[in-house]
């Protein structure tokens, strides 16, 4: 048996089943870091600038480490959890994750 084998617990699961809460959880907390990454460089009224106005001199750097901090925290799970036997899918589909969180808050966001 090699390291990279993946054996069932006890019960007879199999590690990928952790997927199921883990995921959910880490593109929840994702969410959030979305979010405070619109308000960082949108303001509280967002980008169209209606109610308060828009901010004149967003944070970018903010806002752009929390959509990074956004995709690394939504793939995390997948480069963890050895849903797979081969360490280099793992990493490249939490990759792949990665990118598209962080593509989709940007596209949500950037004026």
């Amino acid at each position: 048996m090699t390291n990279d084998s993946i054996t069932p617990s006890r019960r007879g699961w199999h590690p990928a089943l952790h997927l199921l809460w883990a995921l959910p959880l880490s593109l929840i907390t994702g969410y959030f870091l979305l979010f405070m990454s619109t308000l960082t460089w949108c303001g509280i009224s967002g980008c169209s600038g209606g109610g308060f106005g828009r901010i004149s001199e967003p944070n970018v750097a903010a806002a752009v480490s929390l959509l990074v901090g956004a995709g690394a925290v939504a793939a995390l799970p997948l480069a963890i959890i050895q849903w797979s036997r081969k360490k280099s899918t793992r990493w490249l589909t939490a990759a792949i994750l990665a990118v598209i969180v962080c593509g989709i808050g940007y596209v949500a966001i950037a004026p």
